[in-house]
């Protein structure tokens, strides 16, 4: 029903009704499309030299009679009484008369004319406006987990014609995710748009808000809803990874974190990743003092809030030791004079293993390298070659222990 007066108003609607039949003419000022108790004139206006008796009334099509005016001997005379204390009736002159009046809603739709006792002006429709006074955002405040749909609402006050509601996020409008109905009554209606909107951890701390208009010009505005997004948190890492200490160093892991909601009692766990119900240290930074070879491998770091725990930083640990060398050869090694000898060494441990450097050399002359590598053999080995031999490996982080192997050359002794 609202909605088809609002299409007959539109159609009748005239911004400065102004027309003039039978020698009477009616105008209104400022317009006949009103906001409702907007004060308008009403000004009826006669061809010159009317036919008395010059009795004007200003009435409507809902049979109210508003004013009677005559003028009469220079004096304005008027019935009933509210037309001087409703609506300040005048007698300009015999061919002119006006009230001023407070438009009431039941205007709305109605026609106003003037007359008098031989002619009567065409009618003027009002169109009368209610405009929205107020509008509510709930719920609040805004709190929800992240990725969590959430529905807000926006209702207006009652109004005439139906308020539309525009939706912001900061200042992006979001009115395309919205939906609104209508809830009328025999007069009014008021709009309630519905917000349906998925949160990520970009939108926290936005304000949410909706502006109603159905007047042009004018407007009303909600309450601004600060959006609270929660969410674990999330860490990274500021320390090289991997992670390359040397054996028998502090080792220290740093875990930070990139956000949180909330950022606030916030539980650190580092664990090994083979054993991650081993809780190892309770705080960002993991300190591991004097760290020995059998500490290399990958280690967790996360941390948690009242709404999870975080997806597990990574580090990967590398205890980097410098090689150690055995070999399988007796520590006294005979060997008959004339014969080869094979002396080796065997590296049993280092990290990193790659571009060993190996190195023989006699005890006594350990600037005189021999041999670089882990075998080294000598032919036709002589007695003045008895003596200790020794063998060393290295790596980017230092050099082996020494092991020695004394060679004990056996021959036949001569007599001459």
């Amino acid at each position: 029903m609202i909605e088809w007066k609002s299409k007959l108003y539109t159609m009748l609607f005239i911004c400065f009704f102004r027309i003039t039949v039978g020698g009477i003419k009616l105008t209104v000022s400022p317009s006949n499309d009103v906001e409702v108790n907007q004060t308008v004139t009403l000004r009826c206006e006669l061809d010159p030299n009317p036919t008395p008796p010059i009795i004007v009334s200003f009435e409507n099509n809902f049979t109210e009679k508003l004013c009677f005016l005559e003028h009469s001997n220079g004096k304005c005379i008027t019935t009933p009484d509210s037309c001087v204390t409703d609506y300040n009736a005048s007698c300009h002159n015999e061919t002119l008369y006006s009230l001023q009046v407070s438009v009431p809603w039941k205007w709305n739709g109605a026609s106003i004319y003037c007359q008098t006792q031989f002619s009567k002006s065409k009618l003027v429709v009002f169109s009368v406006k209610v405009p929205v006074t107020s509008v509510i955002l709930t719920p609040t405040p805004i709190i929800a987990l992240v990725g969590q749909q959430i529905n807000i609402t926006c209702t207006t006050s009652y109004c005439y014609p139906p308020a539309y509601v525009t939706w912001y996020m900061s200042s992006t409008d979001i009115t395309s995710l919205s939906i609104a109905t209508k809830d009328e009554t025999e007069d009014f209606v008021r709009t309630v748009s519905f917000l349906s909107i998925n949160l990520g951890k970009s939108d926290n701390g936005k304000h949410v808000f909706c502006i109603a208009r159905n007047i042009r010009d004018q407007s009303e505005t909600s309450m601004m809803n600060t959006v609270t997004v929660l969410f674990k948190p999330e860490v990274t890492s500021y320390s090289l990874n991997p992670y390359i200490v040397i054996e028998g160093h502090r080792a220290t892991l740093k875990c930070a974190m990139i956000a949180a909601n909330p950022n606030t009692s916030i539980i650190w766990r580092w664990s090994r990743t083979d054993r991650p119900n081993d809780v190892l240290y309770y705080g960002p930074n993991y300190t591991i003092p004097n760290i020995q070879r059998n500490r290399s491998g990958s280690y967790n770091c996360t941390a948690s809030n009242s709404i999870g725990t975080s997806e597990p930083f990574i580090i990967n640990v590398d205890v980097q030791y410098k090689p150690e060398v055995i070999s399988n050869l007796p520590s006294q090694y005979k060997i008959i004079e004339g014969n080869t000898v094979t002396l080796e060494c065997i590296l049993i441990g280092a990290n990193p293993n790659t571009n060993i450097i190996w190195r023989w050399f006699r005890t006594e002359y350990p600037n005189n390298i021999l041999y670089n590598g882990p075998i080294y053999t000598i032919f036709n080995i002589q007695r003045d070659m008895s003596g200790p031999y020794s063998c060393t490996a290295s790596n980017s982080v230092g050099t082996s222990k020494v092991v020695t192997i004394y060679v004990d050359v056996l021959c036949k002794y001569l007599f001459f």
